[in-house]
């Protein structure tokens, strides 16, 4: 699904119409004792058909760990929280239809 915005920028004294074409935006967090890994196949299907996907693995799974001991340990609520938050953040508020998945 493509969505299209209208606007309207001001260069020079000038105002421009502007259009923008957007896909749908999909902010995913797995659960616990899970990865990214395992949706290897499904998040480039949704690419593939127009879906952009940004995906955390959280602290303790995943690419996420440093060293093995390290596995499994998100930290309090507090952090998973914390870690939650700032890797959505960045792409608040959008233009594009936006949906968090965990």
């Amino acid at each position: 699904m493509v969505v299209e915005k209208e606007g309207t920028v001001e260069i020079g004294g000038h105002s421009l119409y502007t259009k923008s074409w957007l896909v749908p935006l999909l902010l995913f967090i797995h659960g616990f004792s899970d990865h990214l890994g395992r949706y290897t196949t499904f998040f480039p299907t949704l690419a593939s058909r127009g879906i952009a996907v940004h995906g955390l693995d959280q602290r303790g799974w995943g690419r996420s760990v440093s060293k093995p001991a390290d596995r499994g340990h998100t930290g309090p609520t507090a952090q998973v929280l914390a870690d939650m938050a700032a890797f959505i953040t960045p792409h608040l508020p959008s233009s594009l239809p936006t949906r968090l998945f965990s």
